[in-house]
């Protein structure tokens, strides 16, 4: 059973249970970017890319809102394309009738 006076985690079987243990550890600053930038992107989304609505949201003003986009690099995607320019094209001016 044992080896020698001493009773160790090895002859418990803990060894496996410590690093199973040391695997599960998760640093806490990971933790927190990772819930910041969900909910980013989720007051985001519900607040179709308004600032002001996403910040309010938060509890954040907009400022910080910017800051944390910029820190999690998490850019609001369109909610519905918008073209580049106008498809619509004008008609010239016809002169007035005489």
């Amino acid at each position: 059973m044992c080896d020698g006076h001493w009773i160790t985690p090895r002859d418990l079987d803990l060894e496996q249970v410590a690093a199973a243990q040391d695997s599960l550890i998760v640093h806490l600053g990971k933790a927190r970017e990772a819930a910041e930038r969900k909910a980013l992107a989720e007051a985001l989304k519900l607040s179709d890319r308004n600032f002001s609505a996403a910040a309010r949201m938060l509890g954040v003003s907009r400022v910080t809102l910017y800051r944390l986009i910029e820190k999690h690099q998490v850019l609001p995607g369109p909610s519905s394309p918008q073209p580049a320019f106008s498809t619509v094209q004008r008609q010239p001016a016809q002169p007035p009738p005489a």
